[in-house]
């Protein structure tokens, strides 16, 4: 193809590939004038930048053959996709995670792996890094290029493999603080990881396989450019769009954990830093925050002592409590945990305890606690409801009520919310009062924040959709009534 003259000629993918790094800068432009998290901005901007200088170098060497050797110092920048995921994922993942200096580690491999190339000039047969592969139309430089080949292949699959590691638990981590999924499940970012993951599996089969002899037309180097192209347009579409999974408010929720004994003072003071670093958070907010998550644990212990020692209170949980049990009934799985059940359910989380600064004489009363407050209050109708506010509402830690919940609800926080909506959901349905709404307005009404969610959690606990639900009680209730 000609371009602007005849001395400079572009093959049609090396077009190709300039028009897409245009339109990466141009993407990156407007993500960057958009109200999206600063984080996600600097991911992408540096993403952006690496692949960008990779599709440089890769037409550089395809065009030219004086810059060829040399523009293979820049190869190295692959190295980077692997700790750019990694760092990434701990940053959504990790509810203490935050960056210290000794992190840049990650980045150095590259930096030396370029370094060693250039060291490499010009390329000698008699080098220790020479490596002669068996295949006719291997090139001397390809020879010399063999071990910077593998040190990528090791990186991409280890940062790719301890990132899916951490991503894996992710979706029960959030269950347990989340009563909706809904954008912040990180599905794209594992797809991302597993597409970079898989095409250098690929890319690495085709390159040794064509170094020891087998003859075929696949090369590993340009299979394993599409994982990052793949990676820039999951974070396209989802990324620059996904907010922080843990809020500034979660943190400070979460130093509990260190007043509760089941962390050590150094997740405070990690705590403490992010707080301190978030936009908008002022010295006396911090203060309050800092304050108000120490002093969680002891509240409810002394509250737990109270409601001990004094009959009326007690007296007062068990009938409020007692009123409940038509309402925990309806859910199947948590019908068990009616007030007369709780004494088993306590023998059974009996070991558990023994291990959690929580009793089990408190995880008790807070689980009829618990129970007074969804019927008086309903905190479940109201969508996005987390652990964390209905924690300040009881004044307890985030630990403490999770644990209560799991240990006699059977359930993850999310499971049990969810759970609750349906059976709102269901009386919504049947409800004369509410026969002009539609199922999707039932749905809202009873705390889902989209149709699909609603949906699902429906089909999942009664075998029939919301519209389905609602034709079959009507059709019964005719019949009745006929």
């Amino acid at each position: 193809m000609l371009l602007l003259s005849d001395s400079l000629t572009l093959h049609t993918s090396s077009l190709v590939i300039l028009l897409a790094v245009a339109f990466l800068g141009g993407l990156v432009l407007n993500m960057w004038r958009s109200d999206v998290d600063v984080t996600a901005k600097h991911f992408m901007l540096l993403i952006s930048a690496t692949t960008a200088l990779l599709a440089i170098a890769f037409v550089v060497q395809k065009e030219s053959d004086v810059w060829r050797n040399g523009v293979y110092t820049f190869i190295s920048l692959q190295m980077l996709y692997g700790p750019f995921l990694y760092l990434y994922t701990r940053y959504q993942c990790d509810l203490r995670y935050r960056w210290e200096p000794i992190q840049w580690l990650h980045f150095l491999p590259a930096l030396l792996f370029a370094l060693l190339w250039l060291v490499q000039q010009p390329i000698d047969s008699q080098s220790v890094f020479y490596f002669d592969c068996e295949h006719i139309d291997c090139t001397e430089l390809q020879k010399h290029r063999f071990w910077h080949k593998v040190a990528a292949w090791v990186s991409i699959f280890s940062y790719t493999f301890i990132s899916l590691r951490w991503l894996h638990p992710h979706r029960e981590n959030i269950k347990a603080r989340f009563s909706t999924l809904d954008g912040i499940d990180l599905r794209w970012l594992q797809s991302a990881a597993w597409s970079l993951l898989a095409l250098t599996v690929i890319a690495t089969f085709a390159d040794l396989s064509r170094e020891f002899g087998l003859r075929h037309t696949i090369r590993g180097g340009h299979l394993q450019a599409l994982g990052p192209f793949i990676s820039i347009f999951l974070f396209a579409k989802y990324g620059i769009y996904q907010k922080k999974v843990y809020s500034d408010a979660d943190i400070a929720s979460d130093l509990s954990r260190g007043a509760n004994g089941i962390e050590d003072s150094r997740l405070i003071n990690d705590a403490n830093l992010r707080l301190g670093d978030a936009k908008g958070i002022n010295e006396s907010n911090l203060d309050v925050a800092f304050k108000l998550a120490l002093t969680q644990s002891s509240k409810h212990n002394i509250a737990c002592e109270v409601n001990q020692e004094t009959n009326t209170s007690r007296d007062t949980l068990k009938t409020n409590s007692q009123t409940n049990t038509n309402q925990v009934k309806a859910i199947q799985t948590i019908a068990s945990q009616s007030p007369a059940n709780l004494a088993s359910a306590s023998q059974i989380n009996k070991k558990k305890y023994q291990t959690s600064s929580l009793t089990e004489s408190c995880a008790s009363i807070l689980w009829q606690q618990l129970q007074d407050v969804m019927h008086r209050e309903q905190p479940y109708l109201e969508p996005g409801l987390k652990i964390s506010s209905l924690a300040t509402r009881l004044d307890v830690s985030v630990n403490h009520l999770s644990e209560t919940i799991n240990g006699y609800a059977k359930l993850s926080f999310y499971d049990y919310i969810n759970a609750l909506r349906i059976e709102e959901a269901s009386r919504l349905l049947l409800s004369h009062q509410q026969s002009h709404l539609s199922v999707t307005d039932i749905g809202y009404q009873a705390g889902f924040n989209s149709s699909s969610t609603f949906y699902t959690h429906f089909k999942k606990s009664t075998g029939c959709t919301p519209r389905q639900y609602r034709e079959q009680q009507g059709a019964i209730a005719g019949s009745v009534g006929s």
